[in-house]
């Protein structure tokens, strides 16, 4: 509500110009003190109503975070029941989401004997039973970890309590172990550390470990990021999203040890190293086009030249092209190379429009890190895991 009047003249009791609700507000009896002037560059005193005070309410309280706790299982009947346990006990009132992955034993019923929420995946592959989860759970916070027991319930009590300290939008836990060589096989080992060397290379960023399988995600992550993978290139994945589209990320040590008695790893280290090294290779290609299509652009340049240098010795010796075959080929590879160049130019121009619209997309996600971390010590405070 505005009103204004002018500093010289009379007006009439309808204000300026016959309007009534231009009239000096301060002129009607009993309206003193509801009204507060602003400065404008207007010619005359504007007015503006104040706003009613709102009392404090003593109901208005921080609600804690809703959290759940995604379990992907593939087989697991020996070590699904106790972990579900384990972490009922440790993370009381939080949600235990086991997804089970076209298991062929009693996975299902030692996970729902456990007290678990159950889903079944019939299509076989991690990213398969991820976003199964994602479509099921509606929580502020969602953990993943694998079902074998490999990180045991302490680990994700630990990785919760510390992303509570300091809420982000993806943290991965770190894999620690005593007896690494037992725990954490060394051609495993070996090829986290090389996969992370050629991700730094692709993204600028080395990843610690590029392959945990405990991850905290907050909402506004797990359900606005894509996965197009289906099997164990999901956690490549999770951290190529989060880098490409800037979201905050930590990386903590959690306590990492041996698979429950009766379990199989489901890694094929060559097999699924191939395929890993394939799925980085596309992602490349589609999340760095400019620098992927710039690479071959550059190859393909430096064989024209190769291809061209002799036609063009004999050329500037003799003043004649004698070899037109060498010749014409040194030419269609020198087309070829700016054309692959421009297309990686187009792809990345056409990226930047996609990136644009989806941080605007994000921002209107709820609940916002800022909000989270008001909202962290009510959380750790209601589970029990200490100040935040």
């Amino acid at each position: 509500m505005y009103a204004g009047s002018f500093n010289h003249g009379t007006h009439g009791a309808h204000g300026i110009y016959g309007a009534p609700w231009l009239a000096h507000p301060l002129s009607a009896p009993g309206k003193r003190g509801r009204y507060e002037k602003i400065d404008t560059a207007a010619p005359f005193d504007v007015y503006r109503a104040r706003p009613a005070p709102v009392p404090p309410s003593p109901h208005m309280t921080l609600l804690p975070l809703s959290i759940s706790v995604f379990l992907p299982c593939h087989n697991e009947e020996s070590a699904i029941g106790r972990l579900v346990r384990d972490l009922r006990e440790l993370l009381p009132g939080v949600e235990l989401l086991v997804v089970d992955n076209a298991s062929t034993d009693n996975t299902y019923s030692e996970a729902l004997a456990a007290g678990a929420t159950v889903l079944r995946e019939p299509r076989l592959g991690k990213a398969n039973a991820y976003l199964t989860a994602v479509e099921w759970c509606q929580s502020d916070v969602m953990v993943m970890v694998d079902g074998d027991g490999s990180y045991p319930a302490v680990a994700v009590r630990d990785a919760l309590r510390d992303y509570l300290r300091e809420p982000v939008d993806l943290l991965t836990g770190v894999r620690t172990a005593a007896a690494a060589t037992e725990a954490f096989r060394p051609m495993h080992q070996a090829g986290n550390t090389g996969f992370g060397y050629a991700f730094s290379l692709v993204m600028g960023v080395r990843p610690l470990d590029l392959f945990s399988g405990l991850r905290v995600m907050s909402r506004r992550f797990y359900k606005n990021v894509p996965v197009l993978s289906n099997g164990f290139e999901l956690e490549l994945e999770l951290t190529l999203q989060a880098i490409d589209k800037a979201y905050h990320m930590r990386e903590v040590p959690i306590a990492f040890g041996q698979r429950s008695h009766g379990t199989a790893s489901k890694l094929r280290t060559f097999r699924d190293g191939f395929r890993i090294l394939w799925c980085l290779l596309k992602l490349f290609r589609d999340y760095k086009p400019h620098r992927f299509f710039l690479i071959i652009a550059s190859v393909l340049g430096a064989l024209g030249l190769l291809a061209g240098s002799l036609p063009i010795y004999e050329y500037i010796q003799t003043s004649m092209v004698g070899r037109f075959p060498l010749a014409g080929l040194a030419a269609a590879l020198e087309i070829l190379a700016a054309l692959v160049y421009l297309n990686g130019v187009s792809l990345e121009t056409h990226r930047r429009g996609g990136r644009e619209d989806f941080q605007l997309r994000v921002r209107a996600s709820s609940p916002s890190t800022a909000d989270m971390r008001l909202r962290a010590p009510a959380t750790s405070e209601a589970l029990g895991l200490g100040p935040a």
